[in-house]
């Protein structure tokens, strides 16, 4: 087996002054969909911060494409080819769609790649298209997610760190954002990382999953497999099956690809 884009090895960090990541392993490997599922608290945006220079961890190794990223500043770590789209849609509010998307190209000076890029943008969001010449601040809130993931994407990430992109967004927008997605990840190979608390849509897109819980990998495995486990399916699918018991009770177990 080829060796992983990302690996993380022991990995411990804070927030502030709380201990959120502990001793946390995991592989992404390259072009797959990897999800990291967990409850609010549980440390998953740290780990996100801590590969993207956001955080810097106090004990742990973490290498993408043969780069130790360990004391990389986050301008850096971009430059490696690894984007991060944090949590909240941290949109440019008073810059146009234009402008916010032409701002993730800034590292690239080819005028005909960038317009390529952006038409492939239009394509993955149409309604982003419409509103070339509007201010961000006055998209709907799925609108300013798509931008955030277009922008990031503008940048031709080889990895893709994905924080919450359905927080807040109607059943019908939070559908639209994972095909898009999947689309991404099928048409370009981009290789994604994504933290959710909808484990469902989650688990329906990836390939592999972790859980996380208190700042640990506490189980591993296929996304089908996790998806179809009892515990999973009680815990963060709001599915009850007869019988399941101790939820969030585990040993960390894992199923290999």
């Amino acid at each position: 087996m080829s060796e992983p884009l990302l690996a993380l090895r022991n990995v411990e960090a804070y927030y502030g002054p709380i201990l959120a990541v502990q001793g946390i392993s995991l592989d992404i490997r390259e072009a797959g969909i990897v999800t990291l599922l967990g409850a609010n608290g549980a440390g998953k945006s740290t780990v996100l911060k801590a590969i993207s220079g956001i955080v810097e961890p106090q004990k742990g190794t973490m290498v993408f494409a043969g780069r130790d990223l360990r004391g990389l500043e986050p301008d850096a770590v971009v430059g490696l080819g690894l984007l991060h789209v944090p949590e909240g849609r941290e949109v440019f509010p008073f810059l146009t769609v234009r402008e916010n998307l032409l701002l993730g190209a800034y590292r690239h000076r080819d005028r005909d790649r960038a317009q390529a890029d952006l038409d492939r943008m239009y394509r993955y969001f149409p309604v982003l298209r419409e509103r070339l010449d509007q201010a961000a601040l006055n998209l709907s809130g799925g609108e300013q997610q798509m931008l955030a993931i277009a922008r990031a994407l503008m940048a031709r990430p080889q990895l893709l760190l994905l924080d919450e992109p359905s927080l807040g967004l109607s059943p019908r927008l939070v559908g639209e954002i994972f095909a898009i997605i999947r689309r991404i990840n099928a048409d370009a190979g981009t290789t994604i990382l994504v933290v959710e608390q909808n484990a469902h849509k989650a688990l329906e897109i990836a390939d592999y999953g972790y859980v996380l819980e208190n700042g640990r990998i506490v189980m591993e495995g296929a996304a089908q497999y996790l998806a179809d486990r009892p515990d999973i399916r009680e815990f963060y699918l709001g599915m009850r099956d007869h019988g399941a018991r101790g939820a969030h009770r585990w040993k960390r177990k894992k199923l290999w690809r």
